[in-house]
């Protein structure tokens, strides 16, 4: 009997991009798989498992962030023209959909249709909230926020209907 790994596993085209392989979740998927091969070729305790990753990207289009499509790295994103750190509250709340979070979801169910459960699909890189709040307001005006507004995001959950 085949290897469940080996019954889904196609040849990667040397002229194949980053960009092409994150936009295509086959691709994807038989890149990490072709990985994943390797990895268990050699001694360790490697446990195998795909990832939907498409970079940093996961969080901060969702709030409106553009993102930025390399064709040899992992996609980055822009942040938004917000000079005031206190502009965030006015954002729109985003949906488990909004940006890319749907592309990682509809990844994610690719991959299990497509592996039909023989491997596991572990979650994707979101970021920690303050490398997102980063990337969102930007590295130079999310570290002058922490200092020109120290408290307010404390106070802000606090008074949040849905907090605490």
């Amino acid at each position: 009997m085949a290897s469940p790994l080996k019954m889904h596993y196609s040849p990667g085209s040397q002229a194949e991009t980053v960009r092409d392989r994150v936009l295509d979740p086959e691709k994807l998927m038989q890149a990490q798989i072709r990985e994943i091969e390797a990895q268990l070729e050699q001694r360790g305790d490697y446990v195998p498992a795909l990832s939907p990753i498409l970079g940093v990207i996961g969080m901060p289009p969702a709030f409106g962030c553009e993102v930025v499509w390399w064709e040899d790295d992992l996609p980055a994103v822009r942040p938004l023209d917000i000079t005031d750190p206190g502009q965030t509250y006015d954002l729109p709340r985003p949906s488990i959909t909004s940006g890319e979070l749907g592309q990682i979801l509809s990844y994610t169910r690719h991959f299990a249709e497509r592996t039909r459960g023989y491997v596991p699909i572990r979650m994707t890189d979101v970021q920690g909230p303050l490398d997102s709040a980063a990337l969102i307001l930007g590295h130079n005006n999310f570290l002058a926020g922490l200092y020109t507004h120290p408290k307010r995001p404390l106070v802000k959950a606090q008074q949040h209907p849905r907090c605490c």
